[in-house]
């Protein structure tokens, strides 16, 4: 069972995804259409702690629409890292 803090940060988490997704798409980061592949984790880089989807999920290809609907965490980390590129 989640505690409150954990549940918090989730609930948090999940509003950027709209806001991730508006600013790559008009940036042009990232088409409807473009896949991203993931396989429940995210590394920033060596040394970095691997960031997870909530329960260990791994959701496999995805495309933005359905990255929302199952709050793919692993999506919008690479989303995000590649809009800061």
């Amino acid at each position: 069972m989640r505690t409150a803090a954990e549940r918090f940060r989730l609930l948090m988490c999940s509003t950027f995804k709209p806001i991730t997704s508006v600013a790559a798409l008009e940036s042009g980061t990232i088409t409807p259409s473009t896949t991203i592949v993931d396989g429940g984790t995210f590394s920033m880089g060596p040394g970095t702690k691997p960031l997870q989807n909530a329960g260990g999920a791994a959701y496999g290809a995805l495309q933005l629409t359905h990255a929302i609907q199952v709050s793919s965490d692993v999506f919008f980390y690479n989303v995000g890292a590649d809009l800061y590129k």
